[in-house]
């Protein structure tokens, strides 16, 4: 039940303005900051500490890094 709650909140709050400013900062080289803000987001809302691996947090969690939500959103296979 936690974990679905706090993917709930991941995906009302950060996600859906992450997808809303994507076309904006992803052409513009701003990828580095925005996934260093999605990576503490995700280590918080876990409790993980600052500078631990988020990797295996966006495997268990299904979450999809800001490059990924680019590529599904605007390349056409």
């Amino acid at each position: 039940m936690w974990l679905g709650m706090i993917r709930s909140f991941y995906h009302s709050k950060f996600e859906s303005l992450l997808r809303y400013g994507i076309i904006f900062w992803m052409t513009d080289n701003e990828s580095i900051p925005i996934f260093k803000l999605q990576t503490r987001v995700i280590g918080s809302e876990c409790g993980a500490g600052r500078g631990t691996p988020c990797r295996q947090l966006f495997k268990d969690w299904k979450i999809l890094t800001d490059t990924s939500l680019y590529v599904l959103n605007f390349h056409v296979f």
